[in-house]
């Protein structure tokens, strides 16, 4: 089976964040009356947002023969999923961005409220993956699943 990659940007929080960042720095540098201790704020603020841009800008989601995998932003959060202990994969609403802890597992999303819960054997906690094609994410994960069971699935 050939790989198939899923990557969504997350356009809104660059854009917001490049703003404030653009708005820190022109403070930072104009230095309108801002006392020289209200500076180290700016510049921790403005750091911490680039940062932050790129830790979460991206989220890339593939899915080959052995592994479903992902990674965030330049890859700093990210996991690694057998196949053969995936049990499940369904579409799910997500009402939530970021690196989250859920009721019964994990979320990891950029932006949306789309994407796909995980399932395992090994465990009951669950991860969930935001995506701006949960259609064919779930469908590329359930199919690679079902390749050795000779089984055909459909997304539900």
């Amino acid at each position: 089976m050939e790989s198939k990659v899923f990557t969504q940007y997350g356009y809104p929080i660059i854009i917001v964040s490049l703003a404030a960042i653009v708005g820190m720095v022109i403070a930072f540098v104009l230095n309108n009356g801002i006392p020289k201790e209200g500076l180290i704020p700016i510049a921790v603020v403005t750091v911490s947002l680039i940062i932050a841009i790129l830790m979460t800008y991206k989220m890339t989601i593939c899915v080959d023969d052995r592994y479903v995998w992902f990674r965030m932003g330049i890859g700093l959060v990210g996991k690694t999923y057998e196949l053969s202990d995936i049990s499940e994969c369904r579409i799910v609403r997500i009402y939530s961005s970021g690196v989250r802890k859920i009721r019964n597992g994990n979320l990891y999303s950029i932006h949306g409220f789309k994407g796909i819960e995980l399932k395992f054997h090994s465990t009951n906690r669950v991860v969930r993956l935001g995506t701006n094609r949960p259609d064919e994410l779930c469908g590329a994960i359930n199919n690679a699943i079902s390749k050795s069971k000779g089984k055909k699935w459909v997304c539900y």
